[in-house]
């Protein structure tokens, strides 16, 4: 959750699956109760007819990025934002620090005439257009970023504003899970392999940062180091977390 950084859903993918069927479940065993009117961001390759289905089942809606994975439905927004002089909306926001400044410009269109062209899109209520220019610096190296990405969404009354915020706080989900768990956890270098013992530890991993975000501690890594300096505080924190 981009505003709480908590874990509410997290599945383990088979050696016969990758994550667009596992997503799938994992909306099922999340339970229409949880997700209802919840807004769920995907990466482009979630940005599946089937998985939207699956989540507006929930009573839930999806904004979805779109690359060239999904090559016609790619080619076809950007021949309407380029091509054609339809209606639209736009919106604009700039991000410093980091060692980066971006220039985000977020163009929407609404229209139901334009809408009905990309059939089979349940719910469709907006696609957009997303142009992120600016500089960002890498081991003392600036790189210039100019990219052009595109997206759709069942939400309706989505406005401009809101969908850039939307897809800008998805990158929270890289920074403040993905990362804490490679670089604060050492997930990659674990060496347990057999049996489900990693997915187990992967799930205590995620809890174990929902349980930080909600305990409003301000650094996980201070956190971690804290209970490693004094183990008597690992049962406040159990305490307080409402585990034992």
């Amino acid at each position: 959750v981009h505003k709480t950084h908590q874990v509410i859903g997290q599945i383990g993918v088979t050696k016969k699956e990758n994550e667009i069927p596992a997503a799938k479940r994992l909306f099922a065993q999340v339970t229409k109760r949880i997700l209802s009117g919840m807004l769920l961001i995907g990466d482009a390759l979630h940005t599946q007819k089937e998985t939207a289905e699956t989540i507006l089942a929930q009573e839930a809606d999806y904004l979805f990025v779109v690359k060239e994975n999904q090559k016609q439905l790619h080619n076809d927004l950007a021949f309407l934002f380029s091509e054609t002089t339809c209606p639209r909306t736009s919106a604009t926001e700039e991000e410093y620090g980091h060692n980066r400044y971006i220039h985000t410009e977020v163009t929407q269109i609404t229209e139901k005439q334009v809408l009905t062209y990309f059939a089979g899109w349940e719910n469709l209520a907006c696609v957009g257009k997303v142009q992120r220019r600016g500089t960002r610096t890498e081991k003392g190296t600036n790189i210039n970023v100019n990219e052009t990405v595109y997206f759709i969404s069942s939400k309706k009354d989505l406005t401009a504003k809101e969908a850039a915020k939307h897809l800008r706080e998805h990158w929270s989900i890289e920074n403040n899970l993905h990362w804490q768990k490679d670089y604060t956890f050492l997930e990659d270098r674990q060496t347990l392999r057999v049996g489900n013992a990693p997915l187990v530890m992967t799930f205590l991993r995620s809890m174990c940062i929902s349980l930080f975000a909600a305990c409003s501690f301000a650094s996980v890594t201070t956190t971690i180091a804290n209970l490693q300096k004094n183990p008597s505080l690992h049962h406040l924190f159990l305490k307080q977390a409402a585990i034992i």
